[in-house]
């Protein structure tokens, strides 16, 4: 629901439209102790009543943190989670988890507005990638109706998704998209500003396989220079 986007639907108490701190610490897979550090009550004072006026403050700080996290992560929770437990360099190799449960949340706000300004820089060199790529393959071309944000969007999830387990899998998941996203198959539907089905068969029409297979070799060469270890 649209009205809803802006929200974390499952740690609201569904009467009161509080957040519910118990609900909260299930979401992001803490336990009750942690949970009660982080909004500096004990066990027994968050189970009695985890809506307290009282835990509103913290609760709402970790709320918008999480907000954070989860746009920067693709709405995965599971990611949010190992975020919060993975040992970070900026925090001398201490997990953002630990500094919340020292009510350290400034600290860990600074650092994910730092991570999410470097992120927003390499979506800018990502898409000035494939900006360069189309102008050199296609200068008769007016490509200003291609909602590139959703090529780069796509191609880091999969990126991101195969890179540890499967990356043999990466290139022809990532070419697969980028067919469909140009009409050389069946078009994905809204991926394009105003998108139809006339306008991605013509796409078709300046890029073909080839071109398919360098775009996507280029967008992985620049995935691997940000973000492989």
């Amino acid at each position: 629901m649209t009205f809803l986007k802006h929200t974390i639907t499952e740690v609201h108490d569904p009467n009161t439209g509080l957040i519910d701190g118990i609900r909260f610490a299930d979401l992001l897979a803490l336990s009750h102790d942690e949970m009660g550090k982080i909004v500096m009550r004990t066990v027994a004072g968050l189970r009695k009543k985890p809506t307290s006026d009282k835990l509103q403050p913290s609760l709402l700080k970790l709320y918008v943190l999480t907000l954070k996290l989860r746009d920067s992560l693709d709405h995965s929770i599971e990611d949010i989670r190992q975020f919060l437990r993975a040992p970070h360099p900026d925090l001398n190799y201490q997990t953002p988890l630990s500094h919340l449960m020292d009510n350290k949340f400034k600290e860990i706000d600074q650092l994910v507005e730092k991570l999410r300004a470097e992120e927003d820089k390499n979506e800018e060199r990502l898409t000035q990638c494939v900006q360069e790529f189309l102008q050199s393959h296609s200068l008769k071309k007016d490509w200003s109706h291609l909602n590139l944000s959703k090529i780069i969007k796509q191609t880091k999830r999969i990126y991101r998704d195969y890179q540890q387990k499967e990356p043999e899998k990466i290139n022809p998941k990532m070419r697969s998209f980028l067919k469909e996203f140009f009409g050389i198959s069946q078009p994905v539907s809204g991926l394009m500003d105003g998108s139809s089905h006339q306008n991605t068969t013509n796409n078709a029409q300046e890029i073909g396989e080839d071109e398919i297979f360098d775009l996507t070799d280029k967008l992985r060469d620049e995935f691997d220079s940000i973000y492989k270890n």
